[in-house]
């Protein structure tokens, strides 16, 4: 579900708004899209994912803004984000204060329901 660019991206990330889903590329092991939320504030991200390296999904920031086998899979990730004005600082603040929290639980959703 992580390098599934296909129309359903939105259904499989609830949080992703499909107005605000495009997809620009899409290679065999790398994608180039826009993608973002509508809620608590609309904010969208263009994004590079790479997945040429074997069990390693990159995401490569724009500057505008597993698999799972039977035993599970793990997820990490090294989040960098600068809030523009002062909604967006602070969400960025809410994120880092809960020590990405809200992230987790959302994505959990997310693997929880594929």
């Amino acid at each position: 579900m992580l390098t599934d660019f296909s129309a359903r991206r939105p259904e499989l990330w609830p949080t992703l708004a499909r107005e605000l889903y495009e997809v620009y590329e899409v290679h065999p092991t790398s994608a180039d899209v826009k993608e973002g939320s509508s809620w608590p504030t609309r904010m969208w991200e263009r994004v590079r994912y790479d997945w040429s390296a074997p069990g390693r999904v990159r995401e490569l920031r724009g500057d505008n803004s597993p698999g799972a086998a039977t035993g599970g899979s793990h997820v990490h990730v090294d989040w960098s984000r600068a809030g523009i004005g002062l909604k967006g600082q602070a969400l960025v603040g809410l994120v880092v204060l809960t020590r990405g929290a809200i992230i987790q639980r959302a994505f959990d959703r997310v693997v929880q329901k594929s």
